[in-house]
């Protein structure tokens, strides 16, 4: 398959990330939106308070993908969104259909890998409110589990995938898909795991498959 040809007016280059915090955050949150949802980002700086919410270590990000279509006006209005509030950020990633909602998480994983300092990441869409002062809370129940000798947590809904970054398919997903991972570990064992994980793995090796995805 070849890549749809695309006018240089579609690309929309990256800005510099918004500036590191201070010190390590509690939460990064990467909301996935779009480029003309305006009164949803707007609704949700609202309602989730995003000034107060990162006093306590909690930062929202509007996540939008660097590949887009946005006319002038769009443009002009993203950055002038952009320099106002300093959430707005732009991931490698196409940002119409049907291709923008699952590439730009996958950019908002890989981004905030390598930009942010976070004990905890998490994603959600612009279409959902999360409740911050409680999920606040759990993470930081969960947090007593570090001191009972574990180091990696996953909370919220699982599911094993690999992904080919800007496929020329829609859906540029590869290989086993599934809920089930690793299981606890025994005393004095490796942690077993259920199939789709090693599978996935496997696949993901040099001559497998999906050797392309992540």
């Amino acid at each position: 398959h070849s890549f749809p040809t695309r006018r240089s007016s579609d690309l929309l280059p990256l800005p510099p990330p918004p500036p590191p915090p201070s010190k390590a955050l509690l939460l990064a949150l990467g909301v996935i939106t779009a480029p003309g949802h305006f009164n949803r980002r707007v609704w949700m700086r609202q309602k989730l308070r995003v000034t107060e919410a990162r006093r306590r270590g909690v930062r929202v990000l509007f996540v939008l993908g660097s590949q887009n279509r946005m006319n002038g006006k769009q443009r002009k209005a993203v950055r002038h969104e952009e320099r106002a509030h300093r959430d707005v950020i732009f991931v490698r990633a196409r940002d119409y259909l049907p291709h923008a909602v699952a590439e730009k998480s996958l950019g908002w994983w890989l981004y905030a890998a390598s930009h942010l300092q976070a004990k905890w990441v998490g994603k959600t869409d612009d279409d959902s409110l999360t409740h911050l002062p409680r999920l606040e809370h759990e993470l930081r129940l969960m947090a007593t589990m570090a001191r009972q000798g574990r180091s990696h947590f996953y909370y919220g809904v699982m599911t094993w995938r690999c992904w080919v970054p800007f496929h020329s398919e829609p859906d540029g997903a590869c290989g086993a898909r599934g809920d089930d991972g690793p299981l606890p570990q025994r005393p004095g064992g490796a942690a077993p795991s259920t199939s789709t994980l090693p599978s996935l793995i496997r696949q993901c090796s040099a001559g497998g498959e999906c050797r392309a995805a992540i």
